[in-house]
C-alpha cells in the first residue's frame, strides 16, 4: 500500500515540531487515529526537514504493521484465538488466599502488539507453530466428549458452533498465504493413507490427549477400515458419503458387529456410535486442513447417529428413602467410604476414587476447624477447567473418614499416598471404582435410571433447597459445573473456604453413618 509523505507540522502542546502522515481510510480503525505523529526533537525547519526521511520511515513501520493486521488471515487468527483461549487458563493453588488463582492467556491484540503475532503469520518457518497452536485449540474444542450435564452439554454445543466457521476461514486464509490453492492436493487419496498420516501426526496428540482415547481411536479406526473396505475420500461426499454414514450405524446395531462389541444385535447407545463417528471424523477433518479435500466431511452426521442409536437413559436422582435404605445396606468399607464422599460432596465418581491424602487440607473458618481438598489438573484427571475446585468436606464425612485417616486398610500398593486402591487404566482414570458403585446400587435397585451419576442429581437438589445461603454460582463451582463465557475468559477467581464450608454445613447427611450413631436432631 502507498502511503501519504510526511509532511512538518507544529502540533498543539508540542514543545518541538513533528513528522505527520495521514492514515489512509482502511488503515484508521486498526491504527486508532487519523494522523500518526514523530517528533523531530528540533524547532529549527531546516534540521526537522533533514530528519524528516528518517521519521518518515518509522511512521510507515507503523502504517505496515496496521495493514498486516488488516490482512485476512490475521483477522481470522485473532477471532479464532480469542475464542479458543479460555481452554488454556492455568489454575494454580494459592494456599495463602485458599483460593485457585487463575492465569489468563493474553488477547490477540495483546499477542500482536507484544509478540509481533502478525509478523510471525507470515514467516514461512514461525507461522506453522502457531497454526497448530491455533488449531490444537480450536480442534479440543470440537472434540469435547458428551456430557450427562445439561448446562455442560449446552455450553459445549455453543462453543463448537461459534468455533468451526471460524477455524474453516483460518483454514482457508492460511492456505491462501502459503500461495497453496483452495483445492485437494490430491485427489481420490484412500483413507486408509490418510488415517495413517493422522494418527503419527503431532495434530492427534495434540488433539486426542488421554492414550485409551487414542488407543480407542485407533481400533476404531481399524475396524472401519475392515468393514468398509479400501475407500477412497470420495466415498464419503455428498449422497455417498451419507450413505456409509447410515451403514456405519447400521453395523454397529448388527450382531456380532465388528464395531462394537454387539452380540446381540441391540440398539447401541447414541453416545457409543457417536464416539466411533468422532474417531473417523477427526481423520476426515485432518484430511481437510492437509487439503485432500474441498469440504469438511461427515460434520453434518448427528442426525444420523441420533437415529440409529438407541435412546439414552436419563439418570433420575435418589429419592431421600432410597438413598438411606443404600448407606444402610451390608457394603466393603471401601465402597461405603467411596460413596459417603461422592453423596456429601456432589464430586464426580472418579474425582473422588482417585484423591490423595495430600490432596486434603485443613484450615479454620469462624474459630471451626475445618476440611476441604483440592482438585487440580496436574493432580486428578479432571473433567475439565471448570473442574478445577476447591471442594468442602462436611463434619459429618469427616467423622467417616478419621477412623481411616491416613491409613486406610484399602492402600493402593503402587501410589501409597491414595484414599483407595481401585485400580486405574491408561488414561489415569479409573472404571472399577464406577463399577464398584454401580454394583452396590444393582444389589437394591433394578432402576437403570438410577446410577453413580444420580447422586451429583441429588447434590443439585440440596443446593436449590439452600437458596438464599447458597447462590447457583457457588453450587456450580463446588460441583465443577461449566463455567459462563465470562468466567471461562479468567474474571472469577473462585470462593474462600470461609464463604464455602457455612454453606455446605447446612446440609444434613447424617443418614450415612451407620444407624446407631446418628444423631438425635
Amino acid at each position: 500500500m502507498k502511503y501519504p509523505r510526511a509532511t512538518i507540522a507544529k502540533k498543539s502542546g508540542a514543545r518541538n515540531l513533528q513528522a505527520c502522515v495521514t492514515v489512509p481510510l482502511e488503515l484508521r480503525d486498526i491504527v486508532g487515529r487519523k494522523q500518526v505523529y514523530k517528533a523531530l526533537g528540533t524547532n529549527d525547519e531546516k534540521i526537522a526537514n533533514q530528519r524528516l526521511a528518517e521519521a518518515e520511515k518509522e511512521i510507515y513501520r507503523i502504517m505496515d504493521d496496521a495493514n498486516v493486521l488488516s490482512h485476512p488471515l490475521c483477522k481470522a487468527w485473532a477471532a479464532l484465538h480469542d475464542v479458543t483461549s479460555w481452554q488454556h487458563i492455568r489454575r494454580e493453588y494459592d494456599p495463602e488466599t485458599q483460593t485457585m488463582k487463575k492465569w489468563t492467556p493474553p488477547t490477540s491484540k495483546e499477542l500482536f502488539e507484544k509478540h509481533n503475532y502478525h509478523q510471525l503469520l507470515f514467516d514461512p518457518e514461525d507461522r506453522w507453530e502457531i497454526y497448530d497452536e491455533v488449531r490444537n485449540a480450536a480442534g479440543y474444542v470440537m472434540g469435547q466428549p458428551e456430557t450427562t450435564d445439561p448446562e455442560e452439554g449446552m455450553a459445549i454445543a455453543a462453543s463448537q458452533e461459534t468455533v468451526r466457521p471460524l477455524l474453516d476461514e483460518f483454514d482457508y486464509q492460511f492456505r491462501k498465504v502459503s500461495e497453496e490453492k483452495y483445492a485437494p492436493k490430491k485427489r481420490n487419496k484412500r483413507f486408509a493413507e490418510v488415517v495413517d498420516e493422522y494418527h503419527q501426526s503431532n495434530d492427534f496428540m495434540n488433539q486426542v490427549k488421554r492414550e485409551k482415547t487414542r488407543d480407542d481411536y485407533v481400533g476404531t479406526c481399524a475396524a472401519f477400515l475392515a468393514w468398509a473396505g479400501d475407500v477412497s475420500l470420495d466415498n464419503f461426499e455428498g449422497h455417498e458419503g451419507r450413505a456409509l454414514a447410515a451403514n456405519f450405524a447400521d453395523e454397529m446395531n448388527s450382531p456380532n458387529s465388528i464395531i462394537v462389541q454387539n452380540k446381540r444385535g441391540k440398539l447401541v447407545a447414541a453416545g457409543t456410535i457417536n464416539r466411533r463417528f468422532a474417531a473417523i471424523r477427526g481423520v476426515l477433518r485432518y484430511a481437510y486442513t492437509q487439503g485432500y479435500t474441498e469440504h469438511r466431511l461427515w460434520d453434518d452426521t448427528q442426525s444420523i447417529v441420533t437415529a440409529k442409536g438407541a435412546k439414552k437413559v436419563k439418570p433420575r436422582p435418589f429419592e431421600p428413602e432410597e438413598e438411606k435404605a443404600l448407606m444402610a445396606s451390608p457394603m466393603p468399607p471401601r465402597d461405603r467410604l467411596l460413596l459417603q464422599f461422592v453423596i456429601t460432596t456432589g464430586a464426580r465418581l472418579d474425582e473422588i476414587a482417585l484423591l490423595t491424602w495430600d490432596q486434603i487440607k485443613e484450615t479454620e473458618v469462624n474459630g471451626e476447624q475445618c476440611w476441604y481438598f483440592i482438585l487440580q489438573e496436574d493432580i486428578t484427571p479432571v473433567k475439565r477447567e471448570a473442574s478445577e475446585r476447591l471442594v468442602p468436606i462436611h463434619p459429618t464425612m469427616m467423622e467417616c473418614l478419621k477412623p481411616y485417616w491416613k491409613n486406610t486398610p484399602f492402600k493402593c500398593k503402587k501410589e501409597k499416598n491414595r484414599l483407595f486402591n481401585y485400580s486405574k487404566g491408561k488414561d489415569g482414570k479409573t472404571t472399577a471404582a464406577s463399577k464398584a458403585g454401580m454394583r452396590q446400587i444393582r444389589r437394591l435397585f433394578s432402576d437403570q435410571r438410577l446410577v453413580n451419576h444420580s447422586f451429583r442429581y441429588n447434590y443439585v437438589s440440596r443446593t436449590v433447597r439452600l437458596e438464599g445461603e447458597m447462590s447457583q454460582r457457588m453450587a456450580n463451582y463446588i460441583q465443577g459445573f461449566a463455567l459462563e463465557q465470562s468466567e471461562r475468559a479468567g474474571y472469577s477467581t473462585g470462593y474462600l473456604m470461609d464463604q464455602l464450608y457455612p454453606a455446605i454445613k447446612l446440609m444434613d447427611f447424617d443418614f450415612i453413618l451407620p444407624p446407631k450413631r446418628i444423631s438425635k436432631q
